[in-house]
């Protein structure tokens, strides 16, 4: 306390917390596709301008491994329901689930069946070949890599799994033992032997849809990077002539 009586200012006052300085973006963890897909466009924009380098090494690790991480999940979500789906889509495509009544044999129903359990693959797929188009860049390409990096791995791991889950269904799980279990679910229900006869053919043809497990997730997996290793191929030749006509 000073003559006065009032507190000295000095003393009582708190010196003033320093502004955090932000975080560099290129350093921040994303932890959505939406975000990836969103830093993939700024690093496209950074890769158009010619006045700008090489940045791909201001990619960090931390950005780097989040990229990967949401590829893991995005793939994970791709295969989650395939093991349902996959058999319900060949049945449909079949004509022995009736899921469309007596309209089972046209051709949108069967391509419905089809798309039932492809169109998460596909859209994916999609996605990342359009990515593919529009992007350019050292720094886009490294991030872009380990976002594939992850889907993939997801997409071999849970091709890996789905087809020896269907293969245990079909050679130690019986028709008619799920049956059993439902039948209390069905007392009454007039369709029990049409279920009965769509889980009988449905089991008859797990190992195609194993197949079609296989084959569709190889395809949605090596697809974009087959586009990516074409696209990079061109876009070096691209720059190497560049080069050549400005020296």
């Amino acid at each position: 306390m000073d003559e006065l009586g009032g507190a000295r200012p000095s003393i009582l006052m708190k010196k003033k917390a320093k502004p955090e300085t932000p975080l560099n973006p290129l350093s921040q963890a994303s932890n959505s596709l939406v975000e990836v897909l969103s830093d993939l466009d700024g690093f496209t924009l950074i890769g158009k301008d010619r006045r700008v380098a090489a940045v791909g090494g201001q990619l960090n690790t931390r950005k780097a491994m989040s990229y990967f991480r949401v590829g893991l999940r995005t793939g994970i979500a791709e295969v989650a329901l395939l093991p349902l789906l996959a058999p319900l889509s060949l049945g449909i495509w079949g004509g022995y689930v009736p899921l469309c009544g007596h309209f089972a044999d046209s051709l949108p129903v069967k391509l419905y069946g089809l798309v039932l359990a492809c169109w998460m693959p596909l859209l994916m797929t999609g996605l990342m070949c359009i990515q593919i188009t529009k992007g350019t860049g050292a720094l886009w390409s490294r991030g872009f890599r380990r976002l594939l990096e992850g889907r993939t791995l997801s997409l071999f791991l849970g091709t890996t799994v789905i087809f020896f889950v269907l293969r245990f269904c079909k050679n130690l799980i019986q028709p008619l033992h799920i049956y059993n279990l439902l039948s209390p679910l069905l007392d009454g229900a007039g369709w029990g032997d049409i279920l009965l006869t769509c889980l009988r053919r449905i089991h008859e043809h797990l190992s195609y849809s194993a197949a079609l497990v296989v084959q569709m997730l190889f395809l949605s997996a090596i697809l974009p990077w087959a586009y990516f290793a074409i696209k990079s191929f061109a876009d070096k030749r691209y720059q190497a002539r560049l080069m050549e006509i400005l020296d």
